[in-house]
C-alpha cells in the first residue's frame, strides 16, 4: 500500500506514474471513490471490467501494494470471464499481501487507479456514441 511504509520518493513515483494518472470529471470521480473491484466494476461498461482488473493488478504488483481480500476474490472470480488479451496475472492476485490494520490508508492506493479507470471509461463511452 502506498502510505506510511513507503519513502517519500516511492510515494512520489506512485503518484506521478503516467500509468497511474488520468484526468476524470468530478461526477465520475465521485462514483468510483475509493472502492476497489469488490465494490465497483465499471457499471456502465462490462466489457472494460477485464481491462480494469488487469490494470488494478498491474499497479498493485508494480508498487507492492496489499490488495484487500474481498478485492482478491472478486478479481480471481472475474478473470475466468476474460479473454487472453486482458487477463491479469492470476499468480500476482493469489499472492497479493492482504491489507492489515496499520498498513496505511486503502483509499490512497486506489486514488491513482480511479483516475485510470474513469478516464478510460469516459473515453470508451464517448467513442461508443460516435
Amino acid at each position: 500500500m502506498i502510505g506510511h511504509r513507503q519513502t517519500q520518493k516511492e510515494r512520489e513515483a506512485f503518484y506521478n506514474d503516467p500509468e497511474n494518472l488520468i484526468l476524470a470529471d468530478a461526477s465520475s470521480n465521485s462514483s468510483k471513490g475509493s472502492s476497489g473491484p469488490s465494490e465497483w466494476l465499471v457499471p456502465d461498461n462490462p466489457s472494460y471490467v477485464c481491462t480494469y482488473i488487469t490494470r488494478f493488478t498491474y499497479i498493485a504488483d508494480k508498487y507492492h501494494m496489499p490488495v484487500d481480500p474481498a478485492d482478491q476474490r472478486t478479481m480471481l472470480r472475474t478473470i475466468d470471464t476474460c479473454d487472453n488479451t486482458a487477463e491479469p496475472n492470476s499468480a500476482a492476485l493469489e499472492h497479493s499481501v492482504p491489507i492489515t490494520p496499520g498498513s496505511g490508508p486503502y483509499w490512497l492506493a486506489l486514488a491513482g487507479l480511479l483516475a485510470i479507470v474513469v478516464f478510460t471509461y469516459l473515453t470508451l463511452k464517448k467513442r461508443a456514441k460516435r
